[in-house]
């Protein structure tokens, strides 16, 4: 009989062009899941400079942007939707801004109203 794995295997993974993957696999009797994860940095890094990180399959950041463009462009994601209630969740190099809360996309003055009642 198989042991169940719940802290996870963590391995890194380069493709032939370059980018590189950070996953985290659980196992256990009949199952066995593998996310893109990484607790120290992106878990996508494309040799373009893409960067995007993810928490066991889940794109989003506390603290910062969750995806990183190579055009600078910066993504606020919360569990694999555009998110941020302390400001605008896409911010693009020429500084225009998009506000979302929860997937969906607000004006400025909407998300001002409904970021008060956003629960998480």
């Amino acid at each position: 009989m198989a042991k169940n794995t719940w802290d996870g295997e963590e391995s890194n993974y380069h493709d032939k062009e370059g980018n590189k993957f950070h996953k985290i696999k659980f196992t256990g009797r009949d199952y066995e899941f593998v996310h893109l994860h990484n607790e120290r940095g992106p878990a996508v890094v494309g040799k373009n400079g893409y960067k995007a990180y993810y928490n066991v399959g889940m794109l989003g950041r506390e603290n910062g942007p969750a995806i990183t463009l190579p055009d600078g462009t910066q993504q606020y994601w919360d569990r694999n939707v555009p998110h941020r209630k302390n400001g605008p969740a896409v911010i693009y190099p020429d500084g225009k801004v998009e506000y979302w809360l929860e997937g969906v996309q607000y004006s400025k003055e909407q998300w001002e109203v409904e970021k008060e009642k956003c629960v998480y």
